[in-house]
């Protein structure tokens, strides 16, 4: 489960992670069957960065890599119609 930094602001926690630097770094999200396309539309309205736009992978999938403020890597992806992927 991920919570944003409000939900320890009357917590122990608040003093652990108020200071920590881009805490998501390195840390990859898939969300399945999201629409990469839309998804990288949203987080640019956001002025969330989008690290690489949406495009067809090999391995079967539509998905783009988005950077959210706190540093998590966000990759929504959807199948390819008709892919021969395994």
């Amino acid at each position: 489960m991920l919570h944003a930094d409000h939900t320890y602001d009357d917590h122990p926690m608040a003093g652990v992670v108020e200071d920590l630097p881009a805490r998501g770094c390195g840390i990859e999200l898939r969300l399945h069957h999201c629409d990469p396309d839309e998804a990288c539309a949203r987080a640019r309205e956001h002025d969330f960065i989008v690290l690489a736009d949406a495009i067809d992978k090999s391995h079967g999938v539509r998905e783009a890599f988005i950077v959210a403020p706190d540093g998590y890597i966000w990759v929504p992806d959807t199948p390819i119609q008709n892919s021969t992927a395994d």
